[in-house]
């Protein structure tokens, strides 16, 4: 699976008190970078606005992953 193969990914952002929140999201490349689609007051934005930490890995439409050693973290 690549991200090229896929158009979701399980999104890790992170609470006020450090917890997780998974959240399934559209990404969109645009330029040569990766975008996240949704609505621009989504809780998922405000946590990344507190906190920009994330982390994401790819999946299908279910839910499903090919691979447990894909994920990609960012700060």
């Amino acid at each position: 699976m690549s991200i090229g193969d896929e158009k979701y990914v399980a999104l890790t952002t992170y609470t006020g008190n450090g917890g997780q929140k998974v959240t399934p999201v559209w990404i969109a490349e645009v330029d040569d970078h990766l975008g996240v689609i949704t609505a621009p007051d989504a809780w998922k934005l405000r946590r990344l606005r507190n906190d920009p930490r994330c982390a994401g890995i790819l999946i299908t439409l279910d839910g499903g992953t090919e691979s447990a050693d894909n994920p990609t973290d960012h700060q």
